[in-house]
């Protein structure tokens, strides 16, 4: 949630602190005075992205978005394996690479897959996918990425 709020546009930030936290009115409007004059949207956007991950999410799984997006995104921290969440897949068995991506929850159809491919977002393993038609075996502790942020190391549970 929170990784997904800083990557929107800075010309909705003021619009979602109105809308969607509960930041005093007298603090959004200093926020839109700082803005206009020249503050960096990256600190007003945190400050949002903090607050609107903290209502759903609680002051901890807001600190670690922060944290997790920090690490990712600003100082190009090289994830460990305990940064990438988990999924379970059943079976061993080869799948194309478009199914993979679905089973794993990060594509939400073949299509939806193919389309991130062509714009050159999938990895497996920390190697782009270029072939779609590629059929892959699956084994514990692949890694699979979409783009920066969505994140799965697999665990295949034999059926």
């Amino acid at each position: 949630m929170y990784g997904k709020i800083m990557s929107m546009g800075d010309e909705h930030i003021i619009s979602y602190f109105e809308a969607a936290t509960d930041v005093p009115m007298r603090e959004i409007q200093d926020i839109a005075r700082e803005l206009e004059g020249g503050v960096n949207p990256m600190i007003a956007k945190k400050r949002l992205a903090y607050e609107i991950t903290r209502l759903y999410h609680g002051a901890a799984g807001a600190r670690e978005g922060q944290r997790y997006f920090e690490e990712l995104h600003q100082y190009r921290h090289t994830l460990g394996d305990e940064d990438w969440p988990e999924v379970e897949l059943r079976g061993a068995q080869a799948r194309q690479v478009g199914r993979l991506f679905v089973e794993a929850g990060l594509a939400g159809s073949n299509s939806d897959a193919r389309q991130v491919m062509l714009q050159g977002g999938l990895e497996i393993d920390g190697r782009k996918v270029t072939d779609f038609a590629r059929t892959v075996t699956p084994y514990t502790g692949m890694k699979l990425r979409r783009g920066k942020i969505r994140l799965a190391r697999l665990r295949v549970i034999s059926d």
